[in-house]
């Protein structure tokens, strides 16, 4: 890790080292590797959202789904944001990714 944004890999490229990607199946969490494999291939293919679209997805999230579903993302995010802050950072993502032997 270093500050100097200059001397740091790409969020891109990071996400494409073959070690994060490697899944230990014998833990008996692999619907769980699943799901982290499934989620990073997401911020992998992140994009920033336009107004409208972020509209869209918070009438989705708000009036779409369930509570079960609503429930289970909310502490499916509690569980990474160890601080609270309402936001994962790059530690908090691979503290979980760890712990979840997908790294």
């Amino acid at each position: 890790m270093t500050y100097d944004p200059n001397e740091r890999i790409t969020l891109e490229s990071s996400l494409k080292n073959p070690w994060l990607w490697s899944f230990d199946n014998q833990t008996g969490e692999e619907e769980e590797n699943s799901r982290l494999k499934y989620s990073l291939d997401k911020i992998l293919h992140f994009k920033p959202l336009t107004k409208m679209e972020e509209l869209i997805y918070r009438f989705c999230v708000q009036y779409m789904m369930g509570s079960e579903d609503k429930k289970h993302a909310l502490s499916s995010f509690q569980l990474v944001d160890q601080n609270l802050d309402g936001t994962i950072c790059l530690e908090e993502l691979k503290r979980i990714l760890s712990k979840r032997g997908v790294l």
